[in-house]
């Protein structure tokens, strides 16, 4: 799943997706028509449906458990897309700092640790 910052309106599925799991959710699948405009604001994706999703989150010791719409199309990189309105506004909003506080910090240590491999090397072996 992407926590996507720049999607304004909606959350996206995988067609993929729904297709495995449509025998298991016919009555939250619904019809919809609407054009998709993506990331590179040039390709356009006709929508034909949409599914009311839950979505459950276990990496944090809290579950975290988020419902909404999902535009269906097909997508190459991600399962689902969840844009910057759910995020701001539900349960999802903590959890998304909790992931990037934590990326930040995995970052942070990474690069202390490299840093200190490159000065600290040297003069683990003397000329």
């Amino acid at each position: 799943v992407l926590f996507d910052t720049g999607p304004l309106n909606n959350n996206y599925i995988n067609k993929r997706v729904i297709y495995n799991l449509r025998h298991k959710m016919k009555d939250k699948i619904m019809k919809y028509n609407n054009t998709v405009i993506l990331a590179d604001s040039k390709t356009k994706i006709v929508a034909t449906e949409v599914a009311e999703l839950t979505l459950i989150f276990q990496e944090i010791p809290d579950l975290v458990i988020f419902s909404g719409n999902f535009i269906v199309f097909d997508m190459t990189a991600n399962d689902a897309i969840i844009g910057l309105p759910s995020i701001l506004s539900t349960e999802l909003f903590g959890y998304f700092i909790e992931l990037i506080t934590n990326g930040r910090d995995k970052i942070k240590t990474n690069i202390i640790n490299t840093m200190a491999g490159k000065l600290v090397e040297p003069w683990l072996h003397p000329a």
